[in-house]
């Protein structure tokens, strides 16, 4: 990709997307390390392939203290 040094920069906005990023980083594929729009979305697919980017607001509220086996200090 040397045609256009203006696709080289990391988009303006956050990629949330999976495909779009995978779609992102195949293009930049043969570029090298001076390509920043390759080196974020290097970052960034596996973070996206990890789990999800926002907060589940349905999800259920998970109660302090309930599933930790390990004893947290002194106040046993």
């Amino acid at each position: 990709m040397s045609d256009n040094p203006a696709l080289h920069q990391m988009p303006e906005r956050p990629v949330l997307d999976l495909e779009v990023a995978r779609r992102a980083l195949e293009r930049h594929a043969g570029c090298g390390d001076e390509c920043e729009a390759g080196r974020y979305f290097a970052a960034l697919v596996p973070q996206l392939r990890r789990g999800t980017v926002a907060w589940n607001i349905w999800a259920p509220i998970p109660k302090s203290g309930s599933d930790s086996s390990e004893s947290s200090g002194p106040e046993q």
